[in-house]
């Protein structure tokens, strides 16, 4: 059986990530069709990859997980440590004695318990006092229907989610509204996009960022990049002067400490910092994204015929978001990257030899599994290993932010 699992953030008002929603799908091996959910029972997810690796996946913060009917009524949820997850009733579920008992019992026991694509109907004034959450699609959902639940559900106590937040307009206008939490990719997109040409810092950091991903960087080069901008200079100084590196010696100079650091080393650090100062009055969860799908497409190049090309790839993944980082359009951001033309492809949807593996990588996150399996099989890679891939990536990213 085939495990997929993505993971999709959860904001507050202040733009942080306090939670993640967890999209999961079990799968036969012919893909012949996803199994119903209701076959996804208590062994099957106690046996998954889901259980053992909760606190990894979600960087120890809550997640969101969706039950049907059937995993209520079994208990399936205890399964899982009540402050490691909140139990999404999904909006399909008829709220009969059996399911009101279990919802009530798992309150009861310290879980989170938040109702899914909400809409209001007079059973749940049943459960309404053991609700912490209720998600609103934003999407399917009209600012009048919004207005009018919040309004006939509010108790004080109960919290209201923003699902599918695509744009500033809509976080903005729930944060207006009684939203307290928000989800969706608003948090990637272009603020402004008004601009008409990239301030010489940030393209000072882009020509950084590709320096140190080309084949053989150079440590003259690198320094070269980095003197010309005083904010950078003074950024990196101070990160390799800080208790984080034990040089026997004070640094310097930009060149002496790349010099002790090492070609490895600088990559990690850089790229992190680089992205920091693009992005510093932007959510982590952009850069967290950003580095995670650069090591995912990295991953899964070296398993199919673009292994060659696994530096590109990384890069690929590495910058897939700046526009979000810089608010400005792609295809004004496009004239000033020197990247190759097969990436900036990918990019805008043109087809192209990595077009199939952006692809694969933008319909891992969003959960869209069909797709997932189609790209899979054209790029011949092993559906069985994309889990883990994307496991190792999202360690791999959370350990460079902390770093």
């Amino acid at each position: 059986m085939d495990v997929f699992l993505a993971r999709q953030p959860i904001f507050n008002k202040l733009k942080e990530v306090v939670s993640y929603e967890l999209l999961y799908r079990f799968s036969n091996k012919n893909y012949s069709g996803m199994i119903d959910g209701d076959f996804a029972t208590s062994d099957v997810i106690n046996n998954s990859i889901l259980i053992n690796n909760i606190e990894t996946i979600t960087s120890g913060k809550k997640a969101f997980i969706n039950f049907t009917k059937n995993l209520l009524l079994n208990n399936t949820p205890l399964l899982f440590r009540k402050d490691l997850i909140a139990i999404e009733v999904l909006e399909n579920i008829t709220l009969d004695y059996d399911v009101v008992a279990a919802i009530i019992k798992l309150k009861e026991s310290g879980y989170t318990v938040a109702m899914d694509d909400f809409t209001y109907y007079e059973e749940f004034e049943l459960i309404k006092n053991h609700v912490d959450i209720i998600k609103i699609d934003l999407f399917n959902t009209s600012k009048n229907e919004c207005i009018n639940i919040i309004k006939n559900t509010r108790n004080g106590k109960i919290r209201f989610l923003a699902e599918k937040v695509e744009t500033m307009e809509d976080f903005n206008w729930a944060v207006d509204h009684g939203f307290s939490y928000f989800q969706g990719y608003f948090f990637s997109k272009p603020e402004v996009i008004t601009y008409k040409d990239i301030s010489p810092h940030r393209l000072s950091v882009l020509q950084l960022l590709n320096e140190i991903n080309e084949d053989n960087p150079t440590f003259d080069k690198i320094t070269n990049i980095i003197e010309k901008d005083v904010a950078l200079s003074y950024k990196l100084l101070r990160l390799l002067n800080s208790a984080a590196f034990t040089f026997v010696s004070e640094i310097k100079s930009i060149k002496h400490a790349l010099a002790l650091l090492g070609i490895d080393e600088i990559k990690n650090w850089v790229t992190i910092i680089s992205l920091r100062e693009i992005g510093e009055d932007k959510p982590q969860e952009l850069t967290r994204v950003s580095i995670t799908r650069a090591r995912f497409a990295e991953l899964i190049s070296l398993k199919c015929e673009l292994n060659y090309r696994s530096k590109e790839c990384f890069l690929l993944g590495l910058m897939s978001m700046l526009d979000g980082f810089m608010n400005v359009q792609w295809n004004v951001l496009l004239e000033h990257l020197p990247i190759s033309s097969d990436i900036k492809n990918a990019y805008v949807g043109d087809k192209g030899p990595l077009s199939d593996l952006y692809g694969l990588i933008l319909a891992y996150e969003v959960g869209d599994w069909e797709l997932v399996h189609h790209y899979c099989e054209g790029l011949s890679i092993n559906l069985d290993e994309i889990l883990q891939m994307y496991l190792q990536a999202s360690i791999w990213s959370a350990t460079l932010l902390i770093a």
